[in-house]
């Protein structure tokens, strides 16, 4: 099985756009560690989130909601970078802290989706 058909197999993504993944690297192989070192990304990032809103350092929250912006964007879960990007503004902003903790539950639900979803691919193509 070739990694396009390994694709078609999986499971339809919503939170996370694999396809884009095997476009981009075209290898089984590099496709299943960039998404596995993504996995093992995300929970630090998420708690680096919470601490830097919880403390109201506008900074290091806009620093971190930048950097898993990236992250986010290179590996396809696209819902999840746009709300990083609004964040980001709100950290800029350092106004409204609701708004950012709103934000904040929604990555957290968006990243746990699609960490579902990568977990389900890399189950069917070990």
């Amino acid at each position: 099985m070739n990694i396009f058909e390994a694709n078609k197999t999986n499971m339809k993504q919503n939170f996370i756009n694999i396809s884009k993944i095997v476009e981009q690297f075209g290898n089984l192989e590099d496709v299943k560690e960039v998404l596995d070192f993504f996995l093992t990304e995300i929970p630090e990032s998420l708690e680096n989130l919470k601490m830097a809103l919880k403390n109201e350092n506008w900074e290091k929250l806009y620093q971190y909601a930048h950097f898993l912006k990236g992250s986010c964007q290179s590996m396809a879960v696209e819902k999840c970078a746009v709300f990083l990007e609004s964040l980001g503004n709100e950290a800029k902003k350092n106004q409204n802290i609701t708004k950012m903790q709103t934000l904040i539950e929604q990555i957290i639900f968006e990243l746990d989706n699609a960490s579902q979803e990568i977990q389900h691919f890399l189950a069917k193509n070990k």
